[in-house]
């Protein structure tokens, strides 16, 4: 249940296997998406911002090094020499050193995150982890049909039992829908915010 929004070859990509880092750009995307189920504090959101904030300063620098050694490694018949390649096998280990840190950092971020989360949050969090992998699975569903087929079948767990999924699923489904559009969205969203600031007491000396 991370914090953040993952990429391939995590429950995010639908089998792309291609090597990437585990550590995320943003640290904190799907946890301040949440921020209102999870209930979190004042003091925990200037937490959890000032880790982010630290974390990226750190990546940062770090992706700065990585493009300094990218940048030396371009090849040229010169530097693919006996000399140059010697030269080259330590910028290899260089950039590998700065990849694997990138992880280390991560990993440190994440705990300290997770350390500023109480027990009832960090099961809400998983709980809107899971529901945001299960809805994201049944929409791919087609995606994934193909991608097993012919050798497996995918089928859907449905009150009237196992069903195999559809791999040419009507193309209205593909239609932009309100729940698409973000200025639909946006005014359901203040004209709730409305209602609810329109229930509140209030206070002697306010009008």
């Amino acid at each position: 249940m991370p914090p953040f929004y993952e990429n391939a070859p995590h429950r995010g990509g639908v089998l792309d296997v291609a090597p990437r880092s585990f550590a995320p750009d943003d640290l904190l995307g799907r946890l301040l998406d949440e921020f209102e189920r999870l209930d979190l504090t004042d003091q925990q959101l200037r937490a959890l911002l000032r880790v982010q904030a630290l974390y990226r300063r750190v990546q940062a620098g770090l992706g700065t090094k990585m493009s300094l050694i990218v940048d030396q490694l371009r090849v040229s018949p010169e530097k693919v020499t006996s000399e140059g390649r010697a030269r080259r096998q330590r910028l290899h280990r260089a950039l590998g050193s700065i990849f694997a840190q990138q992880g280390v950092n991560a990993d440190i971020a994440l705990a300290e995150v997770f350390g500023l989360l109480t027990r009832e949050q960090m099961s809400r969090l998983g709980e809107a982890y899971m529901a945001d992998v299960d809805e994201r699975l049944q929409t791919l569903a087609p995606v994934l049909v193909a991608a097993v087929s012919p050798t497996y079948a995918l089928a859907r767990d449905t009150e009237d039992g196992l069903r195999e999924v559809d791999p040419d699923p009507d193309p209205r489904e593909f239609e932009v829908a309100e729940s698409d559009r973000f200025d639909l969205v946006l005014a359901r969203e203040q004209a709730g915010a409305g209602a609810a600031v329109r229930g509140l007491p209030v206070l002697q000396g306010q009008s």
